[in-house]
């Protein structure tokens, strides 16, 4: 694979990553308010995946960050 086509497959990754981060860990933890008071066990679950999602690949798009800077 050519360093072009490596850096426009990782691009592509950081900017996936991105909208995880800015618009699906958010949207889980809002969700999680919709669902009804006595299903807490779903929420709290809801809500979790929500903030790891966004730590997770906010962590690694920093990662990457730093390697396409080298």
């Amino acid at each position: 694979m050519g360093r072009l086509a490596e850096l426009n497959r990782t691009v592509k990754t950081q900017q996936i990553r991105l909208m995880d981060v800015f618009l699906l860990g958010p949207f889980m933890v809002y969700s999680a308010t919709l669902i009804p008071e006595n299903h807490k066990e779903a929420r709290a679950i809801l809500a979790t995946s929500g903030v790891l999602t966004s730590l997770f690949n906010g962590i690694n798009y920093l990662v990457l960050r730093k390697e396409m800077e080298k």
